[in-house]
């Protein structure tokens, strides 16, 4: 699960979230193979999605672990909300932390980012408004840490541009990161989903009359919509529409007129 993917959500999963109004988890798997311990990686639900984070500590008497989540920082989450990914120990795939790679965020689309972490097949990823963990194969190198050529992984293919992407430097900064200049009400196709997008950096998130306060910001074509530390990623399509996470009820959003 990569950040593309961060948002594959039902309805009742948000509703669920959102009526516990924390961060507490929707699924309800235990994770398998027995206890988690320190290093292990595990996926849990929130109201957006399911996300992954490094065991860190846990459980406590509650059963509680704590999760190191991108950009959350550490996370309390149930056991029996979480659902192991991989085990601690596994051998790292062949990255470094300051690669630069392009990470698919939907069919025809990439996102520049670079690795901050590797650990076992999955790597973390950062941009200015993205971050998350990736599984390394799904991963194309654009430039080594260095400078250096690397080692050989799942797509080999490097260059120094990519279709449909910023380049490296102009993701490290941002050319808009004071919200973003979208206005207005953007709906699905049903209607089942909106998000009302409002001066500076506040926006409203709703879900079949449910709704939650979040902000917004722009780095040229990407908007992110942040709601209660989950990122959402959109493209900015040429007629407006704004082009969510595949596989989602967001996909398409169109300004409701």
């Amino acid at each position: 699960m990569g950040l593309a993917t961060l948002v594959r959500f039902g309805a009742v999963q948000f509703v669920a979230c959102f009526a516990a109004a924390s961060l507490a988890i929707a699924a309800d798997t235990k994770a398998p193979g027995g206890r988690l311990a320190a290093g292990d990686l595990a996926e849990f639900t929130s109201g957006l999605g399911p996300m992954i984070g490094e065991v860190i500590g846990g459980p406590d008497a509650s059963g509680y672990y704590q999760l190191l989540v991108p950009r959350k920082g550490e996370v309390p989450i149930n056991g029996n909300k979480l659902r192991l990914v991989q085990r601690n120990g596994a051998p790292d795939a062949a990255f470094k932390p300051g690669d630069i790679v392009d990470v698919r965020t939907g069919p025809g689309q990439a996102e520049r980012v670079s690795i901050v972490k590797v650990k076992g097949a999955w790597c973390q990823i950062q941009a200015p408004l993205l971050a998350g963990w990736e599984e390394c194969k799904d991963l194309r190198v654009v430039k080594r840490a260095g400078g250096g050529q690397g080692a050989e992984q799942a797509r080999p293919e490097e260059d120094t541009k990519s279709p449909g992407t910023a380049s490296a430097a102009a993701a490290a900064k941002p050319a808009n990161v004071a919200g973003s200049s979208l206005r207005g009400t953007y709906q699905n196709a049903d209607g089942s989903v909106q998000i009302e997008f409002l001066p500076g950096t506040k926006a409203f998130w709703s879900l079949q009359g449910a709704t939650m306060e979040c902000t917004h910001k722009q780095n040229g074509k990407k908007v992110v919509l942040s709601c209660d530390g989950d990122d959402v990623a959109f493209s900015v399509n040429d007629d407006g529409s704004l082009a969510g996470p595949p596989d989602s009820l967001m996909t398409r959003m169109k300004k409701k007129s």
